[in-house]
């Protein structure tokens, strides 16, 4: 009987101690309950210009100075790809949605 006792006065903190440690690493382990991540905005999708668009744009930008016609020329891929370049775009000549949200802003626009 004296055994069991010493048993158990030497023997439960030592469990007592293993659990609680084993509570904290648990705790430790755990993941926050609510994980953000960064919005992104959305870019516009609904309209896509045309070329005639894109031309009068970047007329009113006073980056093309040719003829309206709608055909996207060397002389219109030379007035986006310098719009680009000023409105720290990618500069690749093409009229996609990074490049229409800022160039639409001129389409309504006249040059002053």
């Amino acid at each position: 009987m004296f055994r069991i006792i010493l048993c158990i006065l030497f023997i439960f903190p030592f469990f007592i101690g293993c659990s609680q440690k084993q509570e904290s690493i648990e705790q430790e382990d755990e993941f926050p309950s609510e994980l953000t991540l960064p919005q992104i905005p959305k870019l516009p999708t609904s309209y896509k210009p045309t070329n005639k668009d894109i031309q009068i744009a970047l007329r009113n930008a006073g980056f093309y100075k040719g003829k309206i016609d709608g055909d996207i020329g060397p002389m219109s891929k030379k007035a986006i790809q310098e719009f680009q370049a000023a409105n720290n775009l990618v500069i690749d000549g093409k009229v996609g949605p990074r490049t229409w949200s800022v160039l639409k802003e001129y389409l309504h626009q006249s040059r002053e």
